[in-house]
């Protein structure tokens, strides 16, 4: 459960502060609390409100690298969106094409 605790929270030191709780901000903040720094995640709205939000919330394949064989990309991509798949399959689906 994330608790909105401002006092509380300005009270305490951290190692790191993520200003904007969007996918990337929030992705920071999970892979530097794995690594066991004390993290602070600051949002002015509701997490993934903002630009991750009001996306279009796919992760793509990386198709739009081959456009520009841009071969280096496109194996990110896909990397990319394999890793999400499995760490988060609850939150991923393939889309017809």
């Amino acid at each position: 459960m994330i608790a909105r605790a401002p006092r509380e929270t300005a009270a305490q030191r951290y190692d790191l502060a993520v200003i904007g709780g969007g996918i990337h901000g929030a992705n920071v903040a999970l892979e530097a609390s794995r690594r066991g720094l004390k993290v602070a995640l600051l949002e002015a709205a509701d997490y993934g409100s903002g630009a991750s939000g009001n996306s279009l919330r796919i992760l793509h394949g990386g198709l739009r690298y081959l456009q520009s064989a841009d071969l280096i990309r496109f194996a990110e991509s896909v990397a990319e969106r394999r890793w999400y798949a499995h760490t988060f399959p609850e939150l991923v689906a393939p889309l017809p094409v």
